[in-house]
């Protein structure tokens, strides 16, 4: 409740300088526009697109600066119980096509056009009802997201960024997906025997 109020980024730059005073953290109030975006992703090793499910314009404008200056983007979405990961490489598949637009089109196609739930959604949960899945694409309701997925993701994200600039695993670009299993419907599993067994004569 302290943080209330206040600029999720300022808070966020906070928390980082508290953790590490030495880092350097270039704070911006406004978020993205198509004014800023350049000097967003300029000069990055790699770039997260966090922009609202509802703003898929200034998305493609996001994807498309990041593909002129050679940026791998990331882009991390919370669903229900579940988490997904998806990485566009700047030679591999553009965000408009994926989205099921042509390339090269005019961004406010992107609008006029809403972006099919299993491009970001690709395993719907069957407790959402189709009723609420509807009024979600069209910007009547917000997608559904619970706080330990929300953890989830930005786990997936960080672990992702980390696999990505020191090389210890590269991940498949879109059309390619990861994600991290609905909370919800996962199931008890047990031990198979040869497990327990070796377990037992290693200890």
């Amino acid at each position: 409740t302290s943080t209330l109020g206040r600029s999720k980024a300022i808070v966020i730059a906070e928390e980082i300088k508290d953790i590490n005073p030495a880092a350097e953290v270039l704070v911006e109030t406004q978020g993205i526009s198509r004014v800023n975006v350049n000097d967003f992703i300029q000069g990055s090793s790699i770039a997260v697109d966090a922009i609202d499910y509802h703003l898929p314009d200034l998305s493609m404008i996001f994807h498309r600066v990041a593909r002129s200056y050679g940026v791998t983007v990331l882009v991390a979405v919370s669903a229900a119980w579940n988490s997904y990961l998806f990485k566009f490489i700047p030679q591999g598949m553009t965000f408009e096509r994926y989205i099921g637009l042509n390339e090269g089109c005019d961004p406010a196609e992107a609008l006029r056009n809403p972006i099919p739930l299993l491009t970001f959604c690709p395993e719907p949960p069957s407790y959402v009802s189709a009723a609420l899945v509807k009024k979600i694409l069209k910007e009547k309701a917000d997608i559904p997201a619970v706080a330990p997925a929300v953890n989830m993701t930005g786990a997936i994200l960080a672990a992702t960024i980390y696999f990505e600039l020191s090389g210890t695993k590269i991940l498949k670009p879109v059309p390619y997906y990861y994600a991290t299993g609905d909370l919800f419907h996962s199931g008890p599993k047990r031990v198979p025997l040869w497990k327990r067994l070796l377990f037992k004569l290693l200890g």
